[in-house]
């Protein structure tokens, strides 16, 4: 099987969570739903970065580091 890998500050990849799918570290949370999240956030105003962090118990710096994983991936 294959082993845990950390791609970038903050990211994890672990076979055995979300299909090895990219997830704030530790968590169960994949990068790519925080980054569209705070995209959301962003255009609509309608959802505050506190909210998202109370909703998916993050931390300002941990939803920072998805958005930065994220925007690097599509660079």
């Amino acid at each position: 099987m294959a082993a845990i890998w950390r791609p970038a500050a903050g990211v994890w990849v672990n076979p055995a969570v979300q299909a090895g799918a990219p997830c704030i570290d530790g968590t169960r949370v994949p990068t790519r739903l925080v980054a569209s999240l705070a995209r959301t956030a962003e255009d609509e105003e309608s959802k505050h970065l506190a909210d998202m962090c109370d909703d998916y118990r993050l931390t300002p710096k941990q939803v920072q580091q998805a958005v930065d994983y994220e925007l690097l991936l599509a660079a």
